[in-house]
């Protein structure tokens, strides 16, 4: 096999690749999207409101950031942040940290606490991609 045809199969390779880590990002930005805080009642959707019961905030250690009780709010930081990612090991790597520290980072100064059900979901899927 000469270069011009190793280059012609790794790009075909590489084009194969690139499809299945799109499926992939895919699938897990649609069951992102799914995941719901039981304990947060939504009453409306624009503008995004939800009723906590005070005791799901006393037993989440006083957390009062709305951003935790509305899981809708989380996952579309980890779906961009997901997208952004170039390799399957990235994303993992990503999600493996986020579970582990408990929080999305938004930036060097910024992060975003996950919730339970979220927490949750992705720990299913690390459990599916291991």
């Amino acid at each position: 096999m000469n270069i011009k045809q190793m280059c012609q199969s790794a790009s075909i390779y590489e084009a194969a690749l690139n499809e299945v880590r799109q499926g992939i990002v895919e699938e897990i930005c649609e069951r992102l999207s799914k995941v719901d805080l039981p304990e947060a009642k939504r009453i409306s959707s624009s503008p995004l409101i939800v009723i906590v019961q005070a005791s799901t905030v006393f037993s989440n250690s006083w957390n009062m950031s709305a951003e935790y009780y509305i899981s809708e709010t989380q996952t579309k930081v980890l779906i961009e942040k997901i997208r952004n990612k170039t390799t399957l090991s990235e994303i993992v790597k990503f999600i493996e940290d986020v579970v582990a520290n408990g929080y999305i980072r938004i930036d060097s100064r910024n992060k975003m606490h996950i919730n339970n059900a979220v927490k949750t979901e992705l720990m299913n899927i690390l459990k599916e991609v291991s």
